[in-house]
């Protein structure tokens, strides 16, 4: 619960106090609805008249309708602007995150987070709500009973409070469970992400697809098991406490009437009242389920949160966005993938490298040999662990770092196309055309209102249309990892002896990941890297 106000208090705008307000005259209206009708019938019984006891029971329960509506629909609209408050909040932080911070948190996780945990939280939160409306409305039923008789309330809290023990101690194992469950929905949630992205190659292997599925049908099996044991556990609770209630109710019946510490006269409100509480009680206990769920699913938001605000406060920079560069230089760079300690995980670097303006560098090696590590060093991707990236005389910290990455314009191996132009705003409708005709994607595609008409393409065809979407951002550097390794024969070659030449006419800057031995010869420079390291380097590299 403290997790879930913390939460809320947080995030929202709408100050407790007034929810608190609103659930207790709602409450406070529940038990005077009942006073007023146990009154009623007293004074019935001697032949009074009930007009003013109506009035009063109209009166009561208009103002519980009220508090009531303003309780719930407050309570709605704040957990939704909350939701939407969080959603963009951990957007904007996995924007300004370092890349492989974000690498370790997984996209299932943040994926989960933002998604599924938002969404429990939004059905449970109106249960949890109704839950805490009525615990006052029991409050001030005890508080009723207590002036109708002493030892009956004494009674009632001493059953309650052993009940409320059992039911604790047996609660805490549930939200246990709860979190365990959220752990295997995770993992599950990692192998379907792993059937959508490698649907290829469990496609064209069936000892791997049939492996994979066995082992997602275990993933999911173990899920349907631990939801099971928490079924059972929350059902023995609901169960448990109806045993409490109705043993609560023969108490007071059975037993205090025998000891004569009841009034006869007294009984029937007594028992009335006990039999009234019985319903908030078991909505609370019936909410269990709900708040269990909240509670999980809110535990993983935050923890989320934490990890993206720890990640993120290094790589907020300023708005500054640079136009040009003479020379960059990566001086003694490193980065080590995985692995704790000294020897673990695998090491790229130290390199030393520099850049010019102006010229086309290629950059080769084997697979593995660490070229992508090193695109990503040079675009800041990854901050070296250690050595340094140097712009024009100048360390580039995390403080220039988005500004330093505004020069960069790239298309990864492992490159995502967007459907829309995000980032470019307006654009020429004519240098659009003109780029997807060079591009061979004439007829195939167009840009309408900042949104490509299709983007289900051959990857090759998807790789030249990102190759047009940075063009159009037109930055002084273009950084092309294996770009035309999916090209037909005839693109690759204009690819290497028309386009790239035509953007160093325009003054660019290109680095070009390439295995392609027949064009090496177009390039300014070029570097070789082995295990992690440039073992060789062309003409003009010092």
């Amino acid at each position: 619960m403290n997790l879930l106000f913390e939460f809320f208090s947080k995030h929202s705008a709408t100050p407790p106090w007034r929810l608190f307000w609103a659930a207790s005259i709602s409450g406070l209206m529940s038990a005077t609805v009942l006073y007023i009708l146990n009154a009623g019938a007293s004074h019935a019984a001697q032949g009074g008249t009930l007009a003013s006891y109506l009035v009063m029971f109209v009166a009561a329960e208009l103002l519980f309708l009220y508090c009531q509506k303003y309780l719930l629909l407050t309570a709605l609209r704040e957990t939704e602007k909350v939701l939407h408050l969080y959603r963009q909040q951990q957007i904007e932080r996995a924007r300004h995150c370092d890349l492989d911070a974000f690498e370790r948190i997984g996209p299932a996780r943040f994926f989960a987070a933002v998604t599924q945990q938002t969404k429990i939280l939004s059905s449970s939160l109106s249960m949890v709500v109704m839950a805490s409306q009525f615990v006052v409305v029991v409050i001030f039923a005890l508080v009723y009973l207590a002036w109708l008789s002493v030892p009956a309330v004494l009674l009632t809290l001493l059953i309650l409070g052993l009940g409320g023990a059992v039911y604790r101690s047996r609660m805490i194992a549930a939200h246990a469970a709860f979190r365990g469950t959220a752990a295997e929905e995770n993992a599950f949630f990692n192998s379907i992400n792993d059937l959508v992205s490698g649907f290829k190659e469990i496609r064209l292997n069936t000892a791997r697809s049939a492996e994979f599925a066995a082992f997602a049908t275990a993933i999911s099996q173990k899920v349907v098991g631990l939801k099971g044991d928490i079924d059972v556990k929350l059902t023995d609770l609901f169960l448990f406490s109806h045993v409490v209630f109705f043993g609560l109710a023969a108490a007071i019946v059975f037993v205090l009437p025998a000891f004569g510490i009841v009034q006869s006269e007294h009984l029937l409100k007594i028992v009335t009242v006990v039999l009234f509480m019985i319903g908030p009680i078991v909505n609370v206990i019936g909410s269990a389920s709900a708040f269990a769920s909240a509670s999980a699913a809110c535990a993983q938001m935050v923890d989320l949160e934490k990890q993206l605000e720890a990640a993120s406060i290094s790589s907020r920079g300023s708005s500054e966005q640079l136009r040009g560069f003479d020379d960059i230089r990566l001086q003694g760079a490193g980065y080590r993938h995985g692995g704790d300690g000294e020897g673990g995980g695998f090491q790229v670097g130290p390199i030393d490298l520099f850049l010019r303006r102006g010229e086309m560098l290629f950059v080769s090696g084997g697979n593995g040999s660490g070229k992508s590590t090193l695109l990503k060093l040079l675009t800041a991707l990854y901050l070296p662990q250690q050595g340094e990236i140097v712009l024009d005389g100048a360390t580039i910290g995390p403080e220039r770092r988005e500004a330093y990455q505004s020069l960069f314009s790239t298309v990864f191996s492992d490159f995502h196309l967007f459907e829309r132009t995000f980032g470019l705003g307006d654009v020429d409708d004519a240098e659009v055309a003109a780029w997807l005709a060079k591009m061979g994607l004439a007829g195939k595609t167009a840009l309408t209102n900042r949104r490509f008409d299709t983007i289900r393409l051959s990857t090759g065809q998807r790789k030249r249309l990102a190759l047009v979407v940075a063009m159009l951002e037109d930055r002084p550097i273009y950084v092309l990892d294996e770009f035309a390794a999916d090209q037909d024969p005839e693109f690759r070659r204009r690819f290497y002896d028309e386009i790239l030449p035509a953007l160093l006419e325009r003054g660019k800057t290109i680095v070009v990941v390439t295995h392609d031995e027949r064009y090496f010869d177009r390039a300014t420079r070029r570097v070789i890297m082995d295990e992690g390291r440039i073992v060789e380097r062309g003409a003009g590299d010092d």
